[in-house]
């Protein structure tokens, strides 16, 4: 899976145990769908 920066910050985030929104990721809703897919979440 390749990944954008701003994608990339988001897992970090998370990772960090942050709760990463939609809105709050700076991603598009087709950029954020496809994450999650990703992640599957």
């Amino acid at each position: 899976v390749s990944l954008s920066a701003p994608a990339l910050a988001a897992v970090r985030r998370m990772i960090a145990g942050e709760a990463v929104t939609q809105p709050d990721s700076g991603l598009s809703a087709r950029e954020w769908r496809e994450l999650m897919a990703a992640l599957e979440r």
